[in-house]
Parts: C-alpha cells; structure tokens; sequence
C-alpha cells in the first residue's frame, strides 16, 4: 500500500502531458490520493512590453479553458483539482 496523499502532475497539454494525468488520475484513485494540475504560463515577451494585457488575458483564459477540460475528464475517477 502507498502512503501518496497528494500528488501534483505539472501539465502543458501535449499528448506526453495527457498520458501522464491519465496515469496519474488511475494512480490517485488506486490509492486514495488527491491530485493537482500545474499549468505555468511563461511569457518572456511580456517582461520587455512587447505583448499586450489583452493577449495575456486570452492566453489565460484559453489555458483556464483546456485546465478545466482535463479536470472534468478525470474528476468522476479520482479527487482532482487545478
């Protein structure tokens, strides 16, 4: 038996990154465990003033959406939050 609690799965919506919260999704509810998603936004453009707070915003949202997405598929199998 695991003593896993709490497992974090960063994720950057690839295939490689779906496989791996599907395993973790199987693993956490194998071994009651809650799962979180990381999804890190880096935007080196941004530093310099060269992207405006309008496309921020739509890369954020467009992000949210697909987060939430991933999340709705596995939450009917395991504890699951972002």
């Amino acid at each position: 038996m695991s003593d896993t609690k709490k497992i974090l799965v960063p994720v950057d919506f690839s295939a490689n990154s779906d496989k791996l919260v599907n395993y973790a999704a199987a693993y956490a509810a194998k071994f009651p465990a809650s799962l979180s998603l990381l999804n890190v936004i880096e935007n080196p453009l941004a530093y310099e003033g060269l992207v405006s707070a309008k496309f921020n915003e739509e890369m954020k949202a467009a992000m949210e959406s697909k987060m939430n997405k991933l999340i709705d598929e596995h939450e009917d199998k395991c504890d699951i939050s972002e």
